[in-house]
């Protein structure tokens, strides 16, 4: 006597229900687990491998960092619209990133000031303040996270955190609750629109 398979009746209305439902949840299942594509830089811009690693961590998905090669590039590239319809070079903008997607671009001197402190540097604190929160932001954004105001003042809050494990400050030092004093002063500074939470 050959081995058979065992055959088990299931109905045909429930094969109809439950073979769509475990086709579709089988494809979410593999287009969540499977990272989006990388984009080619735009001219005059590269990406940061080394802020990757901390904006993907923010961001809590695999991202791209995109840096502009100095101040000009990054002006060029946000008057040409490459960066998006609201990026306004006279604004003093540091990163932009449209909430939800997996790519964020900052300026020459925002990238400058975050991997300077990378290689254990000491740049200007107020501007790696700036800096720190710009991509903290941004990386908020990516989550999905739209209104500036909920964005900044999340920022505000993980960027703490993402300073001791990322940029060399240490946990209840001076210089962390100096970096925050200055990182409130940049957030006081924004429209009032990033500001209405905190």
């Amino acid at each position: 006597m050959g081995i058979t398979k065992r055959q088990t009746h299931i109905p045909s209305t429930i094969r109809r229900v439950v073979r769509p439902s475990l086709i579709a949840a089988s494809a979410f299942v593999f287009a969540t687990s499977v990272p989006a594509a990388a984009i080619p830089a735009p001219a005059g811009l590269h990406e940061s491998s080394k802020l990757k690693a901390i904006s993907t961590s923010v961001a809590k998905k695999t991202v791209q960092v995109m840096c502009a090669n100095e101040d000009d590039a990054w002006r060029a590239q946000a008057e040409a619209g490459v960066l998006g319809p609201t990026a306004d070079p006279s604004a003093g903008m540091g990163g932009l990133a449209k909430p939800g997607a997996s790519t964020l671009y900052l300026a020459w001197s925002t990238c400058d000031f975050l991997l300077e402190r990378l290689r254990d540097g000491h740049p200007d604190l107020i501007e790696v303040a700036a800096s720190i929160l710009t991509l903290v932001h941004e990386s908020v954004h990516l989550r999905g996270v739209r209104e500036e105001s909920v964005t900044d003042c999340t920022a505000l809050m993980l960027m703490p955190s993402v300073a001791v494990k990322f940029f060399h400050f240490k946990a209840g030092s001076i210089t962390l609750s100096n970096l925050m004093f200055y990182a409130r002063l940049a957030h006081g500074a924004k429209p009032a629109s990033y500001k209405t939470l905190c």
